[in-house]
């Protein structure tokens, strides 16, 4: 009786270990933007993440007219085959409105130390 116990609270314990092991998948918080202005056009993107939450801000300016798209979605960060940081974008949307560029996987890496995240070549900043 005391063995199957003693096996029982071990499996027990196997299991809250191995459960608390995948929960810990690598995540993000916050916002990181990058932004250009040049002459009469400027241009941003922000991601801001919130647990496995990601809004995506992109606006453009041209001569006094400025358009906002803004898309929510959920994010994985994960590696490719090649052993490369990638992260992929779930957007759940009707019409396409140009969160096509932003869905799928993407090349990802962060530099905790810079702040920064990089995604498919460019930088963003941590706001």
């Amino acid at each position: 009786m005391k063995k199957t116990i003693k096996l029982a609270v071990l499996v027990l314990a196997v299991f809250v270990l191995c459960a608390a092991i995948t929960s810990c998948a690598q995540t993000l918080s916050g916002t990181y933007s990058n932004g250009a202005d040049v002459k009469l056009v400027s241009g941003s993107v922000s991601y801001t993440f919130t647990g496995k939450k990601v809004t995506i801000k992109a606006t453009v300016g041209i001569i006094g007219f400025e358009k906002e798209m803004t898309y929510e979605g959920k994010y994985e960060i994960g590696t490719f085959d090649d052993g490369s940081g990638k992260i992929t974008f779930t957007f759940e949307t009707n019409s396409d409105d140009g969160v096509s560029e932003y869905s799928g996987e993407h090349r990802f890496s962060q530099n905790k130390d810079a702040g920064t995240i990089t995604i498919d070549g460019l930088t963003y900043k941590k706001e």
